[in-house]
């Protein structure tokens, strides 16, 4: 980034940041991210962004260790909130702490649950803090480091 006042944030997001906060932006849950992943891969490929994913199960497998550090960096520049919502209502929890959501993450039942279930019901969704950069970086605005982090925060 050297001496530059901010950063373009959308055209430095990689794939991987893009499904999560895809994912996360419809509240979804963890287990869709790898499939919003793989039909991203597939858009990229053929420029039809109705191409469902075509990655099967050890492909996926094999993807988890990738993106547990993306979900722990977008945790980290508080754009991404993760619950454990056993009764699929998001505020019937609360946030999940750093050293649950590492041990939740290296569960590959929670980012692929046998079909028709959902293990623990790992959701994500973004916060105030990324609504406003994107809103800021969708209008041509640079954004500072500083403001990646604390944007739209109370």
């Amino acid at each position: 980034m050297g001496n530059r006042p901010g950063v373009r944030i959308l055209d430095e997001l990689t794939l991987e940041e893009y499904a999560m906060l895809a994912v996360g932006e419809r509240d979804g849950y963890l287990d869709e991210v790898l499939d919003e992943y793989g039909r991203r891969l597939r858009w990229a490929l053929t420029g039809d962004p109705a191409q469902p994913s075509r990655l099967d199960e050890p492909a996926r497998i094999a993807l988890i260790a990738r993106f547990v550090p993306v979900l722990v960096g977008l945790v980290g520049r508080n754009w991404i909130e993760t619950r454990e919502t056993y009764s699929g209502r998001w505020h019937d929890t609360s946030a999940m702490s750093a050293d649950d959501l590492t041990i939740a993450l290296r569960d590959p039942a929670n980012w692929l649950p046998p079909p028709g279930t959902r293990q623990r019901g790992l959701t994500i969704t973004t916060t105030a803090c990324w609504a406003a950069v994107r809103q800021a970086a969708e209008a041509g605005r640079r954004i500072s480091p500083v403001e990646q982090h604390t944007t739209g925060s109370a």
